[in-house]
């Protein structure tokens, strides 16, 4: 292995005794050359790809540093691959989070937390906050129902202003 592997086990030795002046076990030395000719291995295939990919003959090291980079967040100098984070929108956020009953919701919670009571709520309790809960939503739908009647009484309105004004016009 040692005249095949990537790291020579002269070179190898170096560079440990440099951390630590401990011993090290002749296991130890194979497994990280073979760690290293396999990490080695797979950084130029993922960089041929991706060369490939990019139409090119050759692998530019603009590849592999993108591989190093992207895979094991190690990089040479300045970061090209960023990290992209979506943030949810507005609107997902107050779904997730329940809107105005969550509050309420957390509000009674705080404080039945604040009276000492028990922070398991009994049946009765549940009860009342669904009730709570589904007149809020109730009330919520007749606001919508009653807002497109309104527009439709709106537009119906507007078409009847039209129409009259059409045929005042035609009569002149």
């Amino acid at each position: 292995m040692d005249e095949k592997a990537i790291i020579p086990r002269k070179k190898l030795i170096e560079n440990l005794h440099k951390i630590s002046e401990e011993k090290i076990d002749s296991e130890v030395i194979v497994l990280i050359q073979r760690f290293a000719e396999k990490m080695t291995t797979d950084i130029v295939n993922r960089a041929c790809l991706i060369s490939k990919h990019r139409e090119l003959e050759f692998l530019s090291h603009e590849d592999v540093s993108f591989i190093i980079e992207k895979d094991f967040d190690y990089c040479f100098g300045k970061r090209k691959v960023n990290k992209n984070v979506s943030l949810p929108a507005e609107t997902y956020q107050t779904k997730r989070n329940g809107g105005p009953m969550a509050n309420l919701l957390k509000k009674t919670w705080k404080e039945t937390k604040k009276k000492g009571k028990s922070s398991m709520l009994t049946l009765e309790q549940r009860k009342k906050r669904l009730d709570a809960i589904k007149e809020e939503r109730r009330r919520r739908k007749e606001i919508i129902v009653d807002r497109k009647r309104k527009k439709a009484e709106y537009i119906k309105m507007l078409r009847e202003r039209e129409a009259q004004s059409g045929n005042s016009s035609s009569r002149t």
